[in-house]
């Protein structure tokens, strides 16, 4: 009896031994071919790159480098919160070309707000789009004209269309009016019918009415060039003599 019985449990010792052997073998197995799988795969995608990527061969200069948007590409900029609403207005290339975007902040929702498109006959830069103390309207700096921007609509309104730039722009507190230069001469526009008034008239060649010459802003702090209206709506301006000064021809020779 005694026998038999240690017959069995050998039998049995054997069979477990056989099976946690075959057990074993069986998820090296199944490691070696996860291996196998890993490895194959990675063969393959060098092999796509390598088919599909074509050789480096202009020369990366470090002009190149330090060129604007060179390394990280171009990005969202001039970033203006509304006055009056938790709504953002910022430039972002789109199609290859800059546009004015609107996110609303309180629906994490944005919408374009102006693209001037590829051909952009009056040169609008949006990124020169201001807001209006009531929030309803961006200012935008054109090739020959100022132009008004309905954020809701999205209509267009130009103001003091004519051939000289104008720069220095800035809303009245009360949005009523915006204040320009053009020819070193102060200008205000009226925004519901248009009505120019110029405000300077001895702008020239050496005489300066809010803009700046040899002196640059960051010389005066946050003074702005054609700081027209102030905070207490009191008229106010730079106004500079450049008298005494040599004119010289600049040239351009591309470097």
């Amino acid at each position: 009896m005694s026998i038999s019985r240690n017959y069995l449990f050998s039998k049995q010792g054997s069979a477990v031994t056989l099976i946690r052997t075959l057990r074993s073998l069986l998820l090296q197995s199944l490691h070696l071919l996860s291996v196998l799988s890993l490895v194959f795969t990675v063969l393959v995608g060098c092999s796509e790159q390598h088919q599909t990527t074509p050789p480096i061969t202009a020369k990366v200069s470090a002009r190149m480098l330090v060129q604007p948007n060179a390394l990280m590409g171009p990005g969202p900029s001039g970033f203006g919160w509304s006055p009056q609403d938790a709504i953002l207005a910022y430039v972002e290339p789109k199609d290859g070309r800059d546009v004015l975007w609107a996110y609303d902040a309180t629906t994490a929702v944005r919408r374009v707000l102006l693209d001037p498109g590829d051909a952009n006959p009056n040169q609008i830069s949006v990124s020169s789009a201001q807001w209006s103390p009531q929030g309803n309207l961006l200012l935008l700096s054109g090739a020959n004209a100022l132009w008004l921007l309905d954020a809701t609509t999205g209509g267009m309104k130009s103001l003091a269309a004519g051939s000289s730039a104008k720069t220095g722009l800035m809303f009245s507190p009360d949005g009523t009016r915006i204040a320009f230069v053009q020819n070193n001469d102060l200008y205000t526009v009226r925004v519901s019918d248009g009505l120019l008034v110029r405000l300077t008239m001895d702008g020239s060649s050496t005489v300066f009415n809010g803009t700046l010459d040899w002196v640059y802003n960051e010389e005066l702090a946050t003074y702005t060039e054609a700081d027209t209206f102030n905070h207490k709506a009191a008229a106010g301006f730079i106004h500079l003599y450049g008298l005494g000064l040599k004119t010289f021809s600049e040239v351009n020779q591309g470097r």
